[in-house]
C-alpha cells in the first residue's frame, strides 16, 4: 500500500520538509490509546511511542497526534517499534467541547 493509498498528497509532501527525522518516514496515525499510537506506513502498522521532546513541548491536548494524523517517525528494531518526532499540520479536523467547567477541545479524527 501506497502512502497516496492512505490519503498523503502535495499538501502534506510540502509540509513534510523539516518534519522529518533522518532516516525517518512519513506514516499516518489508525489507533490512540493513552500516548501511545499505532502508526501504519507503506510496509504495515507499526506501535509507536512520542519523542520525549516532542510529549513536553505539546500545550493542549488538541496537539497530540490523533487518529488520521500524518506523522514523522523514526523507525527502529528493523522497523518493529517507532517514534513520533512530529505531527504534520492538520488540513481539517473533528473535535468537540471536552467535559468539564473549562473551555477546552478534544479531537475526535
Amino acid at each position: 500500500m501506497k502512502l497516496q493509498d492512505l490519503g498523503f498528497d502535495q499538501w502534506f509532501e510540502a509540509h513534510a520538509a523539516g518534519l522529518l527525522p533522518e532516516g525517518g518516514g512519513i506514516a499516518r496515525v489508525s489507533a490512540v490509546d493513552r500516548g501511545s499510537c499505532l502508526i501504519r506506513n507503506e510496509s504495515g502498522e507499526v506501535p509507536a511511542e512520542l519523542k520525549g521532546r516532542l510529549s513536553f513541548t505539546i500545550e493542549c491536548p488538541v496537539d497530540l497526534p490523533c487518529v488520521g494524523d500524518w506523522v514523522a517517525a523514526q523507525y527502529h528494531d528493523n522497523g518493529t517499534a517507532a517514534v513520533i518526532h512530529g505531527v504534520f499540520p492538520r488540513k481539517t479536523f473533528l473535535r468537540r467541547k471536552a467535559a468539564g467547567a473549562n473551555v477546552d477541545f478534544q479531537m475526535i479524527a
